[in-house]
């Protein structure tokens, strides 16, 4: 067999295996753009803001899943560092509008 008879099968093979699993599973992320989705598994998202520093974060469980929260799945609001366990609740925090996302946060600090 020919070494460009070769190359040419690794080839194929390359190529089915990335269309088999997906190219777009293996885009490079870089650090802080991860989100843990429904499953609970790492994957890029635009929502993830992050901290590093879990002392900032006010609360322990997720006010919405209730849930351990993630240190980095936070949001700031007004002045407040609050954690989330995922960044699916991350996400459904930013479409909250500012009066249930004040309820919330009252009811966070109420429980310290």
């Amino acid at each position: 067999m020919s070494l460009q008879r070769m190359i040419m099968i690794k080839l194929s093979f390359v190529g089915a295996f990335l269309l088999m699993v997906g190219s777009a599973d293996f885009a490079p992320v870089a650090a802080g753009e991860l989100e843990v989705n429904a499953n609970h598994t790492q994957v890029a998202s635009e929502y993830a803001e992050g901290t590093l520093d879990a002392d900032e974060i006010i609360n322990d469980l997720c006010p919405i899943a209730k849930r351990d929260v993630n240190p980095k799945m936070t949001a700031k609001f007004k002045g407040k560092t609050i954690g989330f366990c995922c960044g699916n609740c991350l996400k459904k925090w930013k479409s909250f509008p500012k009066e249930k996302k004040a309820a919330m946060l009252k009811e966070i600090e109420s429980k310290d």
